[in-house]
């Protein structure tokens, strides 16, 4: 019984997992998970809080992690509205400080503001250590309505 359950949850991990692009992982990046996004672009909506999870297995130690968040609309480069938390606080799964080859997960919560306009934009989600450097970096195409 036991396995049958493994096997379900596993199934649905796989099935509600968002197409991403890895743009410089350090880590090792396994799932992206948008709710309601199994397919490119995603669509979001304004006035609407979305929370973005993913998954990688740390590489290297850091004792802090830094969430940067940047759209790309009509080919200009816009750093997110804001700032976010620590990201250590976002954690889900594991723990700060990150040691390696801990399996994290990531729950961050994005809000979209409704004066943000209807757009189509690529995301580009970086996760920093403590040096500043990216642990987790990837992308995700989204229609914004």
């Amino acid at each position: 019984m036991l396995k049958v359950a493994i096997a379900c949850a596993l199934l649905f991990v796989a099935v509600s997992a968002t197409p991403y692009r890895d743009c410089g992982s350090t880590a090792a990046l396994t799932a992206v998970r948008v709710p309601g996004c199994n397919a490119l672009p995603c669509i979001v909506y304004r006035g609407t809080n979305v929370t973005v999870e993913y998954d990688f297995t740390a590489v290297d130690p850091s004792n802090t992690l830094t969430t940067d968040v940047k759209g790309v609309i009509s080919g200009a480069t816009l750093p997110w509205p804001g700032q976010f938390p620590p990201a250590c606080g976002d954690v889900k799964v594991g723990d700060c400080p990150v040691a390696v080859a801990e399996p994290i997960t990531m729950a961050t919560v994005l809000v979209l503001s409704p004066a943000f306009p209807s757009v189509n934009a690529k995301a580009i989600w970086t996760l920093r250590n403590d040096n500043d450097g990216p642990i987790v970096c990837f992308e995700v195409t989204v229609t914004l309505l």
